[in-house]
Parts: C-alpha cells; structure tokens; sequence
C-alpha cells in the first residue's frame, strides 16, 4: 500500500524513482515487485526510455482518489522531473503539485500555479520545473515570485524560497541571473 501511496503522491514515475522513494532494494526485487503489481492490475506501465508507471482506476479506487491524470507525453515527462525535484528535496512531507495560490498586490490579486510547493527545512519553498518553456515565461515567473517576497518582507515575514530546477546548464544560468537581478530568493540548479 506504502508503495501506491507514494506513488499517488508521485502521479507518474520511473523504477528507479519508486526504488528511492519507497526502499524497495536492488533493481531486480523493484522489478518483481512492480511487476506482480502491474499484474495485480494496480499499475499500468508504458515504455520509453525506461518503464514509467501510473495508478491505474483500480489503484486509485483502494487510495480512495478519483483523480485521473492526464497521460500526454508532455505532462509525464515534466511530471517525471517534478519527481526529481521531490527526492533531491529529501521526499517533503507536505509536497502540493500544481495547487493554485494567490496573494495580493497594488494591482489587484495575483494567481499563479507554482510546479509544486512544499515546506523545506522550516520554510515555505515554491518548486518551477524548466524544461523547454519559453524564457518570457520563466521570466514572468521570476517577477511574480520577487513581488510576492517583497511583499513579505515589507510585512516583516520571511519569504518563501524558490528552488528552479532545469536540464539545461544554459538556461539555468540565465534563470540563476534572472532570480538575481530580481532579488529572488532562492536556488536554480541542474536535474538529471
């Protein structure tokens, strides 16, 4: 149960994401033991570069969650480095993905979805997973995180921190400089 629970947590994920998250051993017993789940009908898998899993209806059913995500390539690869950013951070125990958040500002409320937000070492942390975007997005995220910080320093809380996780060493180095020429509190760093 721990391991489609995890996994719910987790939407999609690869073997060796679900060896890390759920202690299941060496890759032969993650591969048994997945395997007699998929075949218990719990999981469904498709192959890429490597075998990725997902609840099937009956997985969902005995977690009591009706959520059927999407299955674009697109979603499950992005999804898969969300996955990433969650184990680097240690698996959060609070870990919200895709959860609309607000606040408001001299123009009125401000809406944005962050990839995931947690609690990180004490703090509330905003996760962005970059993959291919174009960088007038990235940008607007920065903005947006920057007025929201100042916004909690003017009312002498401590900001939340935004951790940018990307594949491309180019473009992590522009959103590292973006975040510092906007006084982003906050990390940008490469993802496997």
């Amino acid at each position: 149960m721990m391991i489609l629970s995890r996994l719910n947590r987790m939407t999609y994920a690869t073997r060796s994401q679900l060896q890390e998250a759920c202690g299941l051993g060496a890759v032969r017993n993650a591969n048994r033991i997945l395997a007699r789940l998929e075949d218990d009908g719990l999981l469904k898998s498709v192959r890429w570069h490597q075998k990725i899993y997902g609840l099937t209806k009956e997985g969902r059913y005995l977690l009591d969650d009706d959520y059927s995500p999407t299955s674009a390539r697109d979603y499950i690869e992005h999804t898969l480095l969300t996955n990433e950013a969650y184990l680097s951070l240690e698996m959060p125990e609070v870990w919200r993905t895709e959860q609309k958040m607000s606040y408001r500002s001299k123009k009125g409320k401000v809406v944005f979805t962050p990839d995931a937000n947690c609690v990180y070492e004490g703090r509330k942390t905003f996760i962005e997973v970059d993959r291919y975007q174009r960088m007038s997005v990235n940008r607007e995220k920065v903005a947006t995180y920057s007025e929201l910080q100042s916004l909690y320093r003017k009312n002498g809380k401590l900001p939340p921190v935004v951790k940018f996780y990307g594949i491309n060493p180019t473009r992590v180095d522009r959103i590292r400089r973006m975040m510092s020429d906007a006084n982003v509190e906050g990390t940008a760093e490469l993802i496997s």
